[in-house]
């Protein structure tokens, strides 16, 4: 259910189109800490998905020690795959921020720590926004799936 709702966020991200590999695809990781077979069949099952915005994705899998290995291919999103410890979170958080890709963790309780998107399960499942962590990365969603979503301050 989070990787339907990741692609929905990456979908809304009004400057998705600018956050394309030089042929055009778009870039996605699936971070894991520990077993990497998780990230490895969800990244499979997110790449031959539908395109977003007619774009090609290209989903790949990484540990923490592995993002020092995307500053050439910058992603335009990274997936938090398993519970992350602060110290990850903050990393994957801050990596997003500084090359302006959508950080998403559904994961409870990782959005209030700054992750910019995630769930938010109550009576219904909706998308849950990080607005501060957003503007820090300087992302735009569409308005109409911020209208959806449940927005923390």
């Amino acid at each position: 259910m989070g990787a339907g709702w990741f692609r929905g966020m990456l979908t809304a991200d009004v400057d998705i189109e600018k956050k394309a590999l030089p042929d055009g695809r778009l870039l996605v990781v699936f971070i894991h800490a520990g077993d990497p077979r998780p990230a490895q069949n969800l990244a499979k099952a997110f790449a031959e998905g539908a395109p977003i915005r007619k774009r090609e994705l290209v989903a790949e899998v990484a540990s923490d020690a592995d993002l020092a290995s995307y500053t050439e291919r910058v992603p335009a999103g990274l997936f938090l795959v398993s519970p992350s410890d602060a110290r990850l979170r903050r990393a994957v958080v801050e990596f997003g921020r500084v090359r302006r890709a959508l950080v998403y963790s559904p994961f409870e309780g990782d959005v209030e720590e700054g992750v910019p998107g995630g769930l938010a399960v109550e009576a219904q499942v909706r998308p849950f926004i990080n607005k501060r962590a957003l503007d820090a990365s300087r992302i735009t969603l569409k308005d109409l799936f911020l209208q959806a979503a449940k927005v923390h301050p």
